[in-house]
């Protein structure tokens, strides 16, 4: 049996601004933070919401994915690096 815990934002501004943060260093990273917290606490509010998928296993599991393969291509020795200018 599954029991259900209320998650518990004390300070949401700083857990916001470190989520924008990270979302800035790693496309990918919000999303895939964002799923996880809503797969282990389900909010009602999404219920009739289109972002109501971000909340189930196959979300978060399919997000975490999605990151993985990101850090991979980014770090593929055969792509170019995106730190010097084109041309």
């Amino acid at each position: 049996m599954k029991t259900s815990t209320q998650l518990k934002i004390s300070k949401p501004f700083w857990q916001v601004l470190g989520l924008g943060i990270l979302a800035g260093m790693r496309t990918t990273s919000a999303p895939v933070i964002a799923s996880q917290i809503l797969n282990k606490h389900p909010s009602k509010h999404l219920a009739a919401s289109p972002l109501r998928f971000m909340q189930s296993p196959n979300a978060a599991l399919g997000m975490k994915l999605l990151a993985l393969g990101e850090v991979v291509g980014d770090n593929c020795p055969i792509h170019p690096t995106g730190l010097l200018p084109a041309g």
